[in-house]
């Protein structure tokens, strides 16, 4: 799970499909959870020069305290 901030736009291709379209990131979102598996990812990557793609729930324009509320719902 990602917060983006206010720092990620998301742009549909077309009219017909709104919800397909491209991540424009223009800063790095917060990781609120998921360490111990990105972590691993890394270290496949690293060690079989593997390209993955990795599924990712992202949030938009959470405040601090949204943030905090839904880490610890997490837990």
């Amino acid at each position: 799970m990602l917060n983006s901030g206010e720092e990620w736009d998301f742009l549909a291709y077309d009219k017909i499909r709104p919800n397909i379209g491209r991540l424009i990131c223009k800063k790095i979102a917060s990781l609120m959870e998921g360490q111990n598996r990105l972590g691993g990812i890394g270290v496949y990557t690293k060690e079989t020069s593997a390209m993955l793609n990795v599924p990712f729930l992202a949030f938009h324009c959470l405040d601090e305290d949204e943030e905090i509320i839904l880490k610890q719902k997490r837990l």
